[in-house]
């Protein structure tokens, strides 16, 4: 039967992850792979593309040898079945500056698939495998390929309940809203009784995973969107109590104090607005680019990490 290759859509997040799809016949075995040509999307500098042009393009190469980003330490090339698509992923794919290394390149920065060759012992042809950053697709080629080559040591083992569609399913967004609820509680001893917990972004694939995830340990959850009216509803079903719009800038360093922890998936400004709400011995956790830096996030940040530099609550 022939297999799809592409981007996996969790159903518990309704499909509101966006979607990419390549149809291809069913992969050849393993050994047979390395030795075919391949597709693959490569994204160029937007400032090095003719106005009207895309930045990125499918192109068919001899071999992944020939893709423009290869890293020199590889030793493993796998064969894709999924890949996710994330913001720097997206802003890559439009040829933008600011989380790529260098252009041209394959954006990606996840993916699971069967691994065709390898020079490592760590794996064997055959193997199943998953990769979650660790430099694809903004250093090295990534994802967006049917064939990949990464080092052998940035590949893991899916779990063994979830098919390699699942894992994408979680990716790189799911596994870094992970992170952050576990590192609020792990080091932020954050708990559940402390307080209600934000998280900014709410509607992105990490905000939503965060929601669910924080919902799940008991905390009450209050979600932050631009888009509150149209994905209230869907936001409240994974577990937030209250939805609230996108938070607005503080006009002191110190604002009325709120959260017991953030989760922000955004920077910048909503960054330091969420910093400036944060009670005293909260935590902050943020992955967030999308927003951007700028001194009013740096010098909010600044007053919180003073502020907050005791333990954040007591053990026990």
């Amino acid at each position: 039967p022939s297999r799809r290759r592409g981007v996996a859509e969790p159903c518990f997040m309704r499909r509101s992850l966006l979607a990419a799809r390549l149809s291809t016949p069913a992969p050849p075995p393993a050994a047979a792979a390395a030795r075919r040509g391949l597709r693959a999307l490569v994204a160029r500098s937007r400032k090095d593309v003719p106005e009207g042009e895309a930045a990125s393009s499918l192109v068919d190469v001899a071999a992944v040898s020939a893709l423009p980003r290869q890293d020199p330490k590889a030793d493993v090339e796998v064969e894709i079945s999924h890949s996710t698509l994330n913001y720097k992923d997206a802003m890559i794919v439009l040829g933008q500056k600011g989380v790529v290394r260098d252009f041209p390149i394959t954006p990606g920065i996840d993916y699971a698939g069967v691994v065709a060759r390898s020079s490592s012992p760590l794996w064997r042809e055959g193997d199943a495998v998953v990769l979650t950053g660790n430099k694809a697709g903004q250093y090295f080629d990534g994802g967006y390929a049917e064939r990949a080559t990464c080092r052998a040591e940035w590949l893991v083992a899916p779990p063994p309940a979830l098919s390699l569609a699942q894992t994408m399913v979680v990716g790189t967004a799911g596994v870094t809203a992970a992170m952050c609820v576990d590192y609020l509680q792990r080091f932020g001893e954050v708990q559940p009784s402390h307080g209600p917990v934000l998280v900014t972004g709410a509607a992105g694939g990490l905000g939503q995973v965060a929601v669910a995830l924080l919902h799940a340990r008991g905390f009450e959850v209050v979600a932050s969107t631009g888009r509150a009216e149209a994905l209230g509803d869907h936001l409240r079903a994974l577990g937030a109590s209250d939805v609230v719009g996108r938070l607005q800038p503080e006009p002191k360093p110190l604002g009325k104090q709120l959260w017991a922890g953030v989760v922000d998936s955004v920077g910048g400004a909503t960054l330091a607005a969420a910093l400036a709400q944060t009670r005293y011995r909260g935590a902050v956790a943020s992955p967030g680019v999308a927003g951007g830096g700028g001194q009013s996030a740096r010098g909010a940040a600044g007053d919180c990490a003073r502020l907050t530099s005791p333990p954040p609550f007591g053990r026990g």
